[in-house]
């Protein structure tokens, strides 16, 4: 049997769930009466999901394609052990990559084949646990840890990111769940919950500035915001709604949107389609990354969901 075959099979039961190959890939698709979402088993990639009555809370590029070691641009890419660039990151971050090779932009989960761990359904929505074992060896990363990404997709989404430590020594990651909101119109959003706080800005030499007032995007931005609170709510005047993003043990997030120029040179990216995106990552990145001693784990996580007017 192949491997979607046996999924298909260990799961007959599911009545709101099934798999399907899309390219390369294998992806789950959830179809419950609370929702509709898409899962990959690449990089445990949630790349859909929609409450039922709602438009797409969660955006994908229209030009995705689904390749083997490719991640898709959009939905919920999880990123470890490393964001952004390597060099960028705190000092004992870079101390744990040992390769000679340069180092991938945000570590090598999001293009890593997890496993299926397990799926529950109810009345109530969908549970998918996924997991990844690093053996230590590749990656560029030599000490080991466990990952489990569980996803809970009903009226709201719950995603928790827990690690385990299995190496002899303090284990030091940088994290986030790198996800992309679909909105109807970049240039009315607005988003609440930054203000008062110090961001680093990426696109002026890292340098630190404080967010005062909601925050508006009207040029490209990648920020990463420091001691945030645990809501923040996105205001999206085309659509009408509003999301609200709960989060739990994370006290960084990323903001960011290429706008105009930089659209226009991304992969899996098209010209015009960052007006309808905007990147809120909740995270553990800068002095918020993890710090997770020998034998034990630690979990984060964040609750989506939204309200239309």
């Amino acid at each position: 049997m192949t491997e979607l075959e046996q999924l298909n099979a260990r799961y007959d039961d599911l009545e709101s769930v099934q798999f399907a190959e899309r390219g390369d890939l294998v992806v789950m698709e959830i179809a419950h009466a609370t929702c509709m979402a898409e899962i990959l088993l690449q990089g445990a990639q949630l790349i859909a999901y929609t409450p039922t009555g709602e438009k797409p809370v969660i955006w994908r590029s229209a030009e995705t394609f689904y390749a083997e070691g490719t991640p898709i641009r959009g939905g919920i890419p999880v990123i470890g052990p490393w964001f952004g660039n390597l060099t960028d990151n705190p000092q004992i971050i870079q101390d744990g990559y040992d390769a000679t090779s340069e180092a991938q932009a945000h570590g090598f989960l999001r293009n890593a084949q997890w496993h299926l761990v397990g799926i529950a359904e109810d009345e109530n929505g969908v549970t998918c646990t996924l997991g990844y074992n690093h053996d230590g060896i590749h990656g560029g990363w030599a000490q080991q840890f466990d990952v489990v990404v569980r996803y809970h997709v009903s009226t709201a989404l719950n995603v928790s990111y827990e690690v385990h430590n299995a190496s002899p020594n303090t284990l030091y990651m940088s994290a986030a769940l790198h996800t992309y909101f679909a909105v109807g119109d970049i240039t009315q959003v607005s988003v609440e919950g930054f203000d008062g706080c110090t961001y680093i800005d990426a696109l002026d030499d890292r340098k630190e500035k404080l967010q005062k007032g909601s925050v508006k995007i009207d040029q490209e931005t990648d920020v990463v915001f420091l001691g945030v609170p645990r809501q923040q709510i996105i205001s999206d005047v085309a659509w009408s709604r509003q999301i609200a993003i709960e989060t739990q043990g994370s006290e960084s997030t990323i903001l960011w949107n290429p706008w105009r120029d930089k659209a226009k040179t991304l992969s899996m990216f098209g010209n015009g389609e960052y007006r309808e995106m905007l990147c809120i990552e909740t995270a553990r990145v800068e002095n918020d990354l993890m710090k997770i001693e020998q034998g034990t784990a630690e979990r984060w996580g964040m609750m989506i969901s939204c309200e239309t007017h």
